[in-house]
């Protein structure tokens, strides 16, 4: 991918966040959220729940892929991400999603117009995404440009009463393979994601305060990516 040690250097610092994800069964999602209303640091809900969808973007490769199974220090993924349950007039972002060990930040990047992923080809979805993208990620779609892969699940967004620590809970998930795919696949699922993905986050320099709050959650530590689990359900299943 494209990268350089500058660039990374630059928007590690700016941005920056220290990310941990937890996860579990989904029979768990009652006592989870039981657990974030007790919690000390009085974690409120910030934002209403809401569907996220997330397309990612590989090269041919798989070069992303491959350094998320290895766990490659520095990192990128390219997503088209939206929100709700329509298909037929997406509108949205592409996020350039960074990671460096356990901090994470990302680059968001409008994209002018909707989507009709009912209708319309990959090649023809990917030749506009790139026409309407701006020169700064020019390079990423030009070299990102194979569907791989859609994921979609409900998230649940919580902050500390401080609004220093943030908690998100993401239930529901589904993902769906496009890598053989000539149209987006939006049905077939792959099967074996049931699961709760819990993700504590905030400034890299209270790295100690979150390690306070995950030593108190029920759960493992573990890496974790949907992209990764969603491409790895999709190749068993077939």
């Amino acid at each position: 991918m494209v990268r350089s040690a500058s660039e990374i250097g630059a928007r590690y610092a700016e941005g920056a966040r220290y990310e941990v994800k937890m996860t579990c069964d989904a029979t768990y999602l009652s006592d989870m959220r039981a657990w974030i209303r007790s919690h000390p640091d009085s974690f409120v809900e910030a934002y209403r729940p809401r569907r996220v969808n997330s397309l990612y973007l590989d090269t041919y490769g798989a070069d992303c892929f491959g350094e998320s199974i290895v766990g490659v220090n520095h990192r990128t993924k390219v997503r088209f991400r939206w929100y709700g349950d329509d298909h037929a007039s997406a509108s949205g972002v592409v996020e350039l999603k960074r990671r460096s060990g356990r901090v994470g930040w990302k680059e968001s990047h409008e994209i002018a117009g909707e989507f009709d992923l009912t209708a319309m080809s990959w090649l023809h979805f990917v030749r506009q995404l790139q026409s309407r993208a701006d020169d700064r990620l020019v390079p990423w779609l030009s070299t990102a440009c194979q569907p791989m892969l859609i994921t979609s699940y409900m998230r649940e967004y919580y902050e500390s009463i401080d609004g220093q620590v943030r908690l998100t809970l993401d239930h529901d998930l589904a993902a769906y393979e496009q890598v053989m795919q000539l149209t987006p696949n939006l049905s077939m699922r792959a099967p074996d994601l049931n699961r709760i993905i819990v993700e504590v986050k905030g400034d890299a320099a209270l790295h100690r305060r979150l390690s306070a709050v995950l030593s108190s959650l029920p759960l493992v530590v573990a890496r974790n990516s949907k992209y990764v689990n969603g491409i790895t359900a999709s190749l068993s299943f077939a």
